[in-house]
């Protein structure tokens, strides 16, 4: 009777800290949504009327044709509001997601620019222009307010 219950006994606790790893390293791969050692060379917040949704996917879009990017939109399953936008081009990428919180009267989207893999980040002075026709596009929508953030690491 009682090597039964030792066998349980090692075979639950075995059990428990399996499960503890799994979640402590889960949790550690998930904490950061660029791939290690990639981070944003400029990160953005625009905030905006729901109702503003299309003319900002539409902004979107045509930055990225004037820009001579790659335009990739997707919406995601969870809601209408729900895009992300990824614009590759030879020197740098943008991603862009729709950051609202859950149930959120308005719209949040965090913009990033990042470096392509495997290349050095483009410097200050080739982003610039980038950046600066991103807030003559999204000026065009309704009530958009961009505000630039420090580097999501």
């Amino acid at each position: 009777m009682r090597k039964g219950f030792w066998i349980w006994q090692f075979t639950a606790w075995t059990a428990v800290v399996i499960l503890a790893l799994v979640m402590l390293l889960w949790e550690r791969n998930m904490t950061s949504p660029s791939p290690p050692g990639l981070f944003p060379v400029r990160s953005f917040d625009v905030r905006m009327a729901k109702s503003a949704r299309g003319e900002f996917v539409a902004q979107m879009r045509a930055f990225g044709e004037a820009f001579r990017f790659k335009v990739v939109t997707t919406e995601t399953s969870r809601g209408p509001d729900d895009i992300f936008f990824a614009m590759l081009r030879s020197d740098i990428e943008l991603v862009a997601a729709n950051d609202s919180d859950t149930g959120a009267t308005d719209l949040k989207f965090g913009i990033d620019f990042y470096p392509k893999r495997d290349q050095s980040a483009p410097s200050p002075e080739n982003v610039a222009p980038l950046v600066e026709g991103l807030r003559q596009f999204l000026a065009q929508v309704p009530g958009a307010a961009i505000t630039e953030v420090t580097a999501r690491r």
